[in-house]
């Protein structure tokens, strides 16, 4: 997580995934960070 203010953080995530919306933004960029996403209800 990168805080304006401190840089990089680590450590509790809590209060960035307390909503859904939040939850599925931070997966979402993990999985970026690490490789690529790909939607398992598209073919190709």
């Amino acid at each position: 997580i990168i805080d304006p203010t401190k840089g990089i953080r680590s450590g509790d995530i809590s209060e960035y995934t307390g909503n859904q919306c939040c939850r599925r933004a931070y997966l979402r960029g993990c999985f970026l960070a690490g490789g690529s996403v790909s939607n398992p209800e598209t073919n190709g």
